[in-house]
């Protein structure tokens, strides 16, 4: 019988700020701009894994650019 290691999430980061409207249900809790292979991302607006443009939602895609982009409010 083989012994396996523990498993240890690596953490990968977004090259910037997700849309406003992206939320992420992670196992471990890391940075704002950061996530790992256990994290599940829904669309707010959407209510759905899909965004209201019907593509995929996930961190590294609800990037600016993107047609239903929105960007998060700017702290004073």
């Amino acid at each position: 019988m083989t012994k396996h290691a523990p498993f240890q999430p690596n953490p990968i980061r977004t090259p910037g700020p997700p849309c406003r409207f992206l939320r992420m249900q992670s196992a471990f809790r890391l940075g704002p701009t950061e996530y790992d292979e256990t994290t599940r991302f829904w669309c707010v607006r959407a209510l759905d894994n899909c965004g209201p443009d019907g593509t995929a939602v996930h961190a590294a895609w609800c990037q600016a650019g993107r047609s239903c982009y929105s960007a998060p409010p700017t702290r004073v």
